[in-house]
């Protein structure tokens, strides 16, 4: 998803539509799975919007209704309209029933919104983009103690998430393929874990 122009505005809509999808990821994954509350209240405001910025994207790089297709940006954009669209269609029924692999269908566009995200920061800081705004990646955690190798079975399984989590980003810096996208699921789904075990211990 390289030498794709974006705006400020738009990029914001790509964070929030990736906080939604991980949202849904996580609600998706609990003990008793369910659409996230007020779902179509927030996905299908988010699906117009990802409309008008597909229209704005193909107007100002002279990208053709027929090559949409071949742009991954604009591709992804309306994959997500669409998985907005059904889910929203889906919490308005009397009986909602889950997709097959939600979480992973949400997962995905979220790791995709990241992507995104990070090559459009990669532009700004090369000067190829003028309007990159993205979340930092985060700062590189400090490695662990050599005493916390040890396995304690009263530690709390949360402290232990938080630290799987560090340990998994240290090695993410540190790897010979940090552009991986299996880093970032990985990321996303211990932060799905940790969530939802202290979702349980409340």
């Amino acid at each position: 998803m390289d030498n794709f122009q974006w705006q400020s505005s738009e990029l914001e809509w790509v964070e929030r539509v990736r906080q939604l999808c991980v949202e849904i990821a996580r609600a998706a994954l609990a003990d008793l799975p369910a659409l996230p509350e007020c779902l179509s209240q927030r996905a299908l405001p988010l699906a117009e919007q990802g409309e008008e910025i597909a229209d704005a994207i193909s107007d100002r790089q002279g990208i053709t209704q027929s090559d949409r297709s071949q742009s991954p940006e604009l591709a992804w954009i309306d994959r997500v309209r669409q998985f907005f669209l059904e889910l929203s269609r889906l919490s308005l029924s009397e009986r909602p029933r889950l997709p097959d692999h939600l979480s992973g269908r949400s997962l995905d566009l979220a790791e995709e919104a990241q992507d995104i995200q990070e090559a459009a920061e990669a532009a700004r800081e090369s000067g190829g983009s003028p309007e990159g705004i993205v979340e930092e990646k985060p700062a590189i955690p400090q490695p662990m103690p050599s005493n916390s190798e040890t396995f304690n079975p009263n530690t709390s399984p949360g402290l232990l998430l938080d630290q799987l989590q560090k340990s998994v980003k240290i090695q993410w810096a540190n790897s010979d393929r940090p552009d991986a996208p299996e880093w970032q699921q990985l990321v996303n789904l211990l932060e799905i874990a940790r969530s939802l075990y202290l979702r349980v211990k409340e």
